[in-house]
């Protein structure tokens, strides 16, 4: 495999969507409005981040640590951004414990932008290893 790095086309302000570490794959998404999240109701926020994930990639995107220390999460639970996908990423989020806010520049979710590996599905009667 290649150490050749990928091209992520990023459309957004820097400060909305940079690497969390320098020596790492991960970037921050941040909010760009203050949001206040009821327990148990779903909102969804603003990132201000368009991506142009390479074909062959996908971008996969998880709750920040810190955010789902205090009980919020993605609605769906993991984010999966297709390589064709130029909308604004946005974020379905809730609380489980109690109503929080969100404000305008927190931190709120991670992505990383993975290589997939092309399959070819084979429908069968049954499975290996299965009764």
């Amino acid at each position: 495999m290649s150490n050749k790095r990928r091209r992520l086309r990023v459309k957004a302000e820097p400060d909305n969507f940079k690497r969390q570490h320098k020596d790492n794959e991960t970037f921050i998404l941040r909010a760009q409005e203050d949001v206040v999240l009821r327990e148990g109701a779903v909102v969804v926020v603003k990132t201000g981040v368009h991506l142009e994930i390479p074909v062959g990639h996908t971008g996969l995107v998880s709750i920040s640590d810190n955010q789902g220390k205090t009980g919020i999460a993605l609605s769906n639970g993991v984010g999966i951004i297709d390589a064709r996908d130029r909308k604004e990423v946005e974020l379905s989020l809730i609380s489980y414990r109690g109503d929080r806010t969100i404000f305008k520049g927190d931190e709120i979710a991670k992505v990383v932008v993975i290589p997939l590996r092309p399959v070819n599905p084979q429908y069968v009667k049954t499975l290996k290893g299965s009764d």
